[in-house]
């Protein structure tokens, strides 16, 4: 009996340690999968309640207080008929269709946004908007609190019926399926790209529901865009954060080189540290507005902490998160993932492979001209980076936003191509004269970038003609060595048309000759063969005459010409 309890004990030993074990190994899994669903729990216990209409008016519009609309069943995307027809003229017998967009590119600036925008509506199915670029409507972060520049609407507070005005209702009506059941149906879809609207929340003052004189905003973006259309399909495209900072920093006009790039980020990165030493992160980004008061936009990089204030607002599932690395790596795949997101149907091959080959849209081209940012630059913001990267890849369950398989790469700066003086090609009657001016203009182009020294400066003083006469006469070497090959050739030419005259001469067969008889009268007829008549089409016609070859007018005045023209030229003599 002691040998079977002693042999149970040391079972549940063994049991309990395995489970052990599995427990400490699924432990960072499972930690991410309750910190996704905490923020499910946080969004329905966060948000706050507010009363309207609000007591304290701003220059914003107070979105939070609009009456949500209810939308059209039978349109795929989110529209609606409004009765307050503004002076337009509409096909439908209740009102005006009006729609918002079914999508919504929200970040980050400076990761191909534009790209992936003028790729995705190359679907027949989705329609560009018009703004900016055909993408870009700043209305969220910007054109609500009168900080745009659309034309027309510069410092122009706009309003929720200004930003249904950037989206093409009357097409999304037009395109009507019939479905099973005999009912229309439209499935065009539209969206926008606002990149802006992921980081810059610099202006969460002027909501009224917020308090002016808190450190820290209880509403942004992320709550306005919920209230008014809920089930929105937001889009995140996100690039490593070092690169992105220096291409949003030409693109922005913060500076102008890698130097100013490396001593903007130092500044910025111990004001940083100077407000969070006192301060919270978001408290130094609200707050003390870091997003706007900086040397370059580094807090825009800042992934972790920006995607935490809209996954306060939207669960996960509605946001589909992807890197530029692996779009540009697979467009193909993330295409394929993307059309499933947004619930729209598979394209032919044909213009799916079209949309793939475009052109990519908008390079910063002073980033290009500049070449890569310092090496030590690249260390700084690695070290900078490191931790909120970690805090990223732990929230979204993948270690591809630890961007380990980036590393720094050296590109060189592209020189200016120097700037040749164009000619006009219709002035010359020749091309001898074209070639000596040509010759002459790339004689004076070239300039000497080899650093002399005092004394041989001293000497092209004294002597500055002779350079130039060198020039002039390599240049006109150069033309008495075509003029020599150009009068080969024309001897050439003439003596290959003598020996074709030769030939033609002496291969041309004999006419046959026969006899015909009418009215019992005698007459000879030359009557050539099909041979013959083939031959003739071909080639000129050829008659003895006393000894002498005589051509046909035609052939005679085209040699006669050609040895004119040469002889005028000087090539023959």
């Amino acid at each position: 009996m002691r040998k079977v309890h002693s042999f149970c004990r040391w079972r549940c030993l063994v049991k309990v340690c395995f489970f052990f074990c599995v427990l400490v190994s699924l432990s960072p899994l499972i930690y991410r999968r309750v910190s996704i669903f905490s923020y499910n729990y946080k969004q329905q216990k966060r948000m706050p309640n507010f009363t309207c209409p609000s007591t304290r008016k701003t220059i914003a519009e107070d979105v939070l207080c609009l009456e949500r609309k209810t939308f059209v069943k039978n349109f795929k995307n989110p529209c609606w008929l409004e009765k307050e027809t503004h002076g337009v003229n509409s096909s439908y017998k209740n009102g005006v269709l009006r729609c918002l967009p079914y999508f919504h590119l929200f970040g980050v600036c400076k990761s191909g946004t534009t790209d992936l925008f003028s790729r995705l509506t190359q679907h027949p199915q989705i329609l560009e908007n018009l703004g900016d670029l055909h993408k870009e409507t700043t209305f969220w972060s910007w054109g609500r609190y009168g900080k745009n520049g659309h034309p027309g609407h510069a410092n122009v507070k706009e309003t929720l019926y200004n930003f249904t005005q950037f989206f093409n209702a009357e097409k999304i009506g037009e395109t009507q399926l019939l479905l099973e059941d005999m009912t229309e149906y439209s499935n065009v879809i539209t969206g926008h790209a606002d990149p802006m609207d992921f980081w810059d929340h610099s202006d969460w003052r002027e909501i009224p529901q917020n308090d002016p004189t808190a450190d820290v905003p209880t509403f942004i973006t992320p709550h306005l865009v919920k209230h008014v259309q809920p089930n929105v399909k937001l889009i995140l495209m996100l690039r490593q954060p070092a690169e992105r900072l220096y291409s949003h920093y030409y693109h922005g006009k913060y500076g102008d080189s890698a130097k100013s790039f490396h001593n903007d980020v130092v500044k910025e990165i111990e004001l940083l540290k100077n407000c969070t030493g006192n301060y919270s992160y978001r408290a130094c980004l609200y707050g003390r507005n870091m997003t706007q008061k900086h040397h370059v936009p580094l807090t825009a990089s800042l992934y972790y902490l920006h995607l935490q204030e809209w996954l306060e607002v939207f669960p996960l599932k509605q946001i589909f998160v992807f890197r530029n690395e692996d779009y540009q790596k697979d467009m193909k795949y993330t295409f394929q993932r993307l059309f499933q997101f947004l619930e729209v149907d598979t394209i032919p091959t044909k213009v799916f492979n079209s949309t793939l080959t475009i052109k990519r849209k908008y390079v910063t081209k002073r980033k290009v001209k500049e070449g890569s940012m310092l090496k030590e630059t690249w260390d700084i913001l690695d070290v900078f980076f490191k931790d909120w990267n970690k805090k990223l890849a732990l929230l979204l369950n993948d270690d591809r936003y630890l961007w380990n398989d980036t590393p720094y790469m050296f590109k060189p700066a592209k020189k200016e191509k120097e700037n040749k003086p164009e000619i006009n090609r219709l002035q010359f009657s020749n091309k001898t004269e074209l070639r000596t001016t040509m010759i002459k203009n790339t004689s004076l182009t070239k300039k000497d970038t080899s650093k002399t020294s005092l004394k041989q400066v001293k000497s092209n003083k004294n002597q500055p003609k002779a350079s130039n006469e060198r020039k002039v006469t390599a240049a006109e070497k150069r033309l008495s060595e075509q003029h020599s090959k150009d009068a080969k050739r024309a001897t050439v030419k003439v003596t290959k048309l003598k020996t074709t005259l030769h030939h033609r001469q002496t291969t041309l067969p004999k006419p046959k000759k026969k006899v015909l008889k009418k009215d019992g009268i005698d007459q000879t007829k030359t009557v050539k063969t099909q041979t013959s008549m083939k031959k003739t089409k071909e080639k000129p016609r050829v008659n003895k005459k006393n000894g002498e070859i005589t051509l046909r007018k035609a052939e005679e005045g085209k040699v006669k010409n050609t040895i004119a023209v040469l002889q005028e030229k000087g090539f023959l003599l």
